[in-house]
């Protein structure tokens, strides 16, 4: 591992695995931190140069970097992704997102189609607003309150929050390990966040996602209901829908053997077609 030391980087708390030209580039979810992907970063970096990173707010970011008027949308948060690519030079990227990370992901891929190759969104969300015909998931009292419960009692609300997010009966540990990164945020950072992540609608972008595209969309995830997976499928240009039998919303740490089958598979099928670049 080599802690990479320019300034967007140091930023980010950003480190890079392997030496590779092609690069694999991991974006964590609200309240996750970057060791989420240690399993991927075992797996892949022979193969590519791996970068994981903190969003700024969380993690070993440079928490004195955030503020709720610089980071008012996942744009912001895509901006730093987007200099960090151009900071190292990157020119043949493949992005790996969860959750909120997933769609920055997507806002990357947009503004530099040259840079970003593919596109894996795991747990993704355009909306999570239920919006006449659209089903997010949540109707606006929904969120209200639970922006409400953060503020009145943040670590209460985290713990019960990971329960709802987190919940699987072959892993109950899951919800204490996503409580306690949630809990190592500054909670008035975590719920400027969660309120950005709630506030966005990112489906106006969906058709200008130029990459193959991976939707993995799990089967019970009270955050992303399955109609959410199928919408981005249907209108992302190249994407393709795999939904997996996984109960809750961090299926990568769940099962993260399993989703790294899945990134491998794609990966590999992508560089292998007729039409690959």
């Amino acid at each position: 591992m080599i802690a990479l030391s320019t300034p967007i980087a140091r930023k980010l708390g950003a480190n890079i695995y392997g030496d590779s030209p092609e690069t694999l580039l991991f974006l964590n979810g609200f309240g996750t931190e970057q060791q989420v992907w240690q399993h991927q970063v075992e797996r892949f970096a022979d193969a590519f140069s791996v970068i994981t990173f903190d969003h700024v707010g969380s993690g070993h970011s440079d928490v004195d970097a955030y503020s709720p008027a610089r980071y008012m949308s996942l744009y912001d948060y895509a901006d730093d992704v987007l200099a960090l690519i151009d900071e190292l030079g990157l020119e043949d990227v493949s992005l790996v997102g969860h959750s909120a990370g997933a769609m920055v992901a997507a806002v990357v891929a947009v503004a530099a189609p040259m840079q970003v190759r593919r596109l894996v969104m795991i747990g993704a969300s355009p909306r999570y607003l239920n919006d006449g015909a659209y089903v997010g998931g949540f109707d606006a009292n929904a969120i209200q309150g639970m922006l409400a419960a953060m503020q009145s009692d943040y670590h209460a609300w985290a713990t019960g929050f990971s329960k709802l997010v987190a919940a699987n009966p072959d892993q109950p540990q899951l919800a204490d390990t996503y409580s306690d990164y949630l809990r190592s945020m500054r909670p008035d950072i975590a719920h400027a966040t969660l309120k950005t992540i709630f506030n966005s609608d990112m489906r106006g972008i969906l058709a200008q996602i130029l990459p193959p595209t991976l939707v993995v969309q799990a089967d019970e995830d009270i955050a992303v209901p399955r109609e959410v997976g199928e919408y981005l499928a249907s209108h992302i240009p190249r994407a393709e829908l795999c939904e997996i039998g996984f109960t809750g919303h961090l299926p990568h740490m769940l099962d993260p053997e399993a989703i790294g089958n899945l990134i491998e598979d794609f990966l590999i099928r992508e560089d292998t077609r007729p039409d690959a670049v």
